[in-house]
């Protein structure tokens, strides 16, 4: 059974998820029934997110997005060049040896453990750090969080950044 912390591994060679629909009305079940407890904080959920207004949320985040992408470029970390204005992924740059698959998942793993140490948490996936701000954090949390990151890296690469 896999954690938050851990990506359950699957077949890079596959593109994706299975697109094939089961036959009969068994392909809208989502694997299952509806569960009743579910539901209800489902619609809450959404209805709080379209209360917030999507274009409000990612006009104020995309801020933070855009500063921890450019921190994280100068720790010399890797980062997509296009991103959603709410997300972005943070993994290992050229300077971390990560020289296949497996130690970059090890890396991502490490520094996902070296953040949740000091109460910073993101999502750990196969390639990277799922990294995504929310409307009450500030460029203060931006800096924490990359200084915190900067740490691991400097451990990780045996010098002070």
């Amino acid at each position: 059974m896999a954690s938050a912390d851990v990506e359950v591994p699957f077949d890079m060679a596959v593109p994706g998820y299975p697109t094939e629909l089961t036959a009969a009305a068994s392909r809208a079940d989502g694997g299952g029934r509806p569960n009743p407890i579910l539901l209800p904080m489902i619609e809450n959920g959404l209805s709080w997110v379209l209360r917030l207004q999507p274009a409000r949320v990612a006009a104020t985040v995309q801020p933070l997005v855009t500063l921890l992408r450019q921190r994280c470029e100068e720790l010399g970390l890797w980062v997509p060049r296009a991103t959603g204005p709410h997300i972005i992924g943070v993994g290992p740059g050229q300077r971390d040896a990560c020289p296949d698959q497996p130690a970059v998942t090890a890396w991502v793993a490490a520094a996902a453990a070296h953040l949740k140490r000091h109460k910073i948490y993101v999502s750990a996936k196969v390639k990277v750090l799922r990294v995504a701000p929310h409307v009450y954090n500030t460029v203060e949390d931006v800096e924490v969080f990359v200084r915190v990151l900067g740490e691991f890296v400097a451990g990780r690469r045996g010098a002070k950044l």
